[in-house]
């Protein structure tokens, strides 16, 4: 998940560089991917994520960045990412819509991080719109609201049976843990 969003993030802040667009309209998403750039680097160092795929992933974005830096990347094929970004963003987000109507549950998605997604992405269309961001930024924007706002309902819709889902998981550990806790003074 924060290697796509980490990628997602890049894409969208050097669209913005290449298209000369105002820093307003791609900061944010520059300093996103920065900031998703620690947690992942993070999450690699405390996971058993093979070696090849942290250098797989962290010569990608380099190289990307690096490619737009030198001035091989141009404005047309960045444009082409930036659509692209808009399938990764449906491909990453709407089999986890699919999951939450199946299961009749959101688990421990957050309504709270859900909710300022949904107003993060109203305050893009409009900030986009005023600057002139770009049509690939914009649809990415308008289709991350349309997911965000998905999954919102879907916790709003869902919220007492994800309550019962996630005391009977936390039941379930519990037990499992007091078992592991006698198994030991035995």
């Amino acid at each position: 998940m924060f290697e796509i969003e980490t990628y997602t993030l890049l894409v969208s802040a050097l669209y913005g560089y290449t298209q000369q667009l105002p820093f307003n309209t791609y900061g944010e998403s520059l300093i996103l991917a920065v900031q998703n750039a620690v947690v992942l680097a993070m999450v690699y160092s405390y996971s058993r994520t093979p070696a090849m795929r942290r250098l797989a992933v962290t010569g990608a974005y380099v190289a990307l960045v690096a490619g737009v830096m030198a001035g091989h990347i141009n404005k047309q094929t960045m444009n082409n990412f930036a659509e692209a970004n808009t399938v990764v963003v449906v491909l990453s987000r709407v089999p986890q819509i699919f999951k939450n109507f199946a299961a009749g549950s959101t688990g421990a998605l957050s309504s709270i991080t859900t909710f300022i997604n949904v107003v993060g992405c109203i305050v893009r269309i409009f900030t986009t719109q005023q600057a002139g961001g770009g049509a690939a930024m914009m649809r990415g924007y308008v289709v991350s609201l349309a997911i965000n706002a998905t999954l919102l309902v879907q916790i709003i819709l869902y919220r007492k049976n994800t309550a019962k889902v996630l005391a009977a998981q936390k039941a379930r550990a519990d037990k499992e843990k007091g078992a592991k806790e006698a198994k030991k003074k035995e």
